[in-house]
Order: structure tokens, then sequence, then C-alpha cells
């Protein structure tokens, strides 16, 4: 067989496998993990941050802020490596959660990408969703991320006047493993000079988990689009 008939029969077989089983293309874009434990957050107290199973990526888009000194955007933002877990029962049926947590990305200031890494507490509460017993609403009502991003002190904390809000379901599927489905539109506020001036996100930015088996969903194709629809 000659070398065009080769690359012709192998983009041929690629093309019909695509086509009788669309689900393998889109698998790695799905959100959801399988773990061994349904305690949120997931992968809590893990002994190694830099073998996780599962973080919160962003499908839909970057972190945009307009501030007075020029358009800032969190890119490619990943919310992961629980640590230092506190759970306790403040009312009945409500579930707090303190722990603290690592959030990380390219920090973009008027075209300048800086990779950040930033960490701190949260505060979390978990509360049913209805008659379900296998979802829950979950709120993050305190956040608080701090560090040096070059020679910027940079902090993100939870909007003080919009809600962060979002789901969980946890599916039990036997043998001691669990499938968990988790998102939150987050609404947050940036400060680039210690926290003398905030600036937050208009609209809500949807993080939800995924598995760290195949790549995050990232939202750096999206950021330029995120940033003429500001303009219309």
């Amino acid at each position: 067989m000659n070398i065009k008939r080769l690359m012709f029969a192998t983009v041929a077989t690629a093309a019909v496998l695509m086509i009788l089983s669309p689900g393998l293309a889109a698998a790695q874009d799905e959100p959801g993990v399988v773990l061994d434990s349904p305690l949120m957050p997931p992968e809590s107290d893990p002994p190694d941050c830099d073998h996780l199973l599962s973080a919160y990526a962003t499908p839909e888009g970057p972190f945009i802020f307009e501030t007075d000194m020029g358009l800032l955007m969190l890119i490619d933002p990943v919310l992961k490596c629980f640590q230092d877990v506190e759970r306790s029962t403040p009312l009945p049926g409500v579930e707090a959660m303190v722990f603290t947590a690592v959030f990380e990305g390219t920090l973009d200031f008027m075209g300048a990408q800086t990779p950040f890494q930033l960490t701190g507490p949260v505060l979390a509460l978990a509360g049913p969703a209805g008659p379900r017993k296998d979802v829950s609403t979950v709120e993050i009502t305190e956040m608080v991320l701090s560090g040096m991003v070059g020679s910027v002190p940079v902090i993100v904390r939870e909007n003080p006047v919009l809600s962060t809000e979002g789901e969980t379901t946890v599916t039990d599927l036997g043998s001691g493993l669990y499938h968990i489905d988790s998102f939150f539109d987050v609404f947050v506020e940036v400060s680039i000079d210690g926290g003398q001036t905030w600036d937050g996100n208009q609209e809500p930015v949807m993080m939800e988990l995924y598995s760290t088996s195949h790549p995050l969903p990232m939202d750096s194709q999206k950021a330029w689009s995120s940033i003429k629809s500001l303009y219309r």
C-alpha cells in the first residue's frame, strides 16, 4: 500500500469512528468525576496537590474585570487542593465547610499575561435541594484568596453583594465509588493594590468539577470573544 492510500485509509477510519461513537470525542469535555468518597469539598485534605483527580475549571470563559486602570482577566482559572477541612452542622440539614484552597491560572492585565497562584480560606454551606438526597445546594459565603503575582499583591474574594451559589449531585456507583457532579456560578472581586480598591465580574462565571485524567477545559480561546461582547 502506498503512502497516499495509507493516509486515506487512516483518515477514513477516524471519520467512521467519530460518526459511530460521537461520545468518544465529547467525553473529555464532560464535567463530573468518580472518587472514593462522597464528601465535599472533593478530595479533602489531599497528601499531594500535584496529583489530584479533580479540579474546578471554567468551560464558559474567563473572569473579566473592568478596572480604572484597564481590563483585567483571570484566564483558565482552576480551583483545587482543598486542605485543612473542618465540617460542622450549624443548623439541621445544613453543613458548614471551612477549608483552604488553591486558585491558579493566568492573569491578563491590558494584554500582559502572568501566571498566578493564590491561596486562602473558604467557607461554604451545603443544604438539601429538595426531596432527592443525592442533590444538595451549595453556597460559598466567604472566600479570600491572595498571593503575589510578580511584584503585585493580588487578592480575590467572594463578592459581598452577589452570591456564589451552585449544586452538587453525588451518585453511589457501588464498590465504594461515587460519581460527583458539582458547579458554582461564581461572583468575585479582585484587588491588585493590596485591598484598597475592588472590582467585580458583572456576569457569573460557571466553575464545574472535572476529572484531571484528561486536559481541563480551557477558556483562552473564549477570552477575546468575551471582551468583544462587552463593547457591542
